[in-house]
């Protein structure tokens, strides 16, 4: 299963090695789990429009789990109720 885990995680980092996404036009709303994470600065060149931290008290990984999974699913649903409707 380690293996499986490391062969998949090798090619995930293959994939995007050097990868660099066209800016939005269009606001992001980006979660730390950290102090130490947060850094606007880089999110700020993949937008040309504002971008949003939250903080969400944990590790990376367990923002897949509850409790925080909840916490996360419902901070961005409000972040998206803030947008501005077509």
């Amino acid at each position: 299963l380690l293996t499986q885990y490391l062969t998949l995680f090798q090619a995930h980092a293959t994939l995007v090695q050097g990868f660099r996404p066209a800016a939005l036009d269009a606001p992001l709303a980006v979660w730390h789990v950290s102090e130490a994470d947060r850094a606007a600065a880089p999110w700020m060149r993949c937008t040309r429009s504002t971008v949003t931290e939250h903080m969400i008290a944990g590790e990376h990984y367990d923002l897949m789990y509850p409790p925080l999974v909840e916490t996360l699913a419902g901070q961005l649903s409000a972040a998206l109720d803030q947008l501005p409707r077509p």
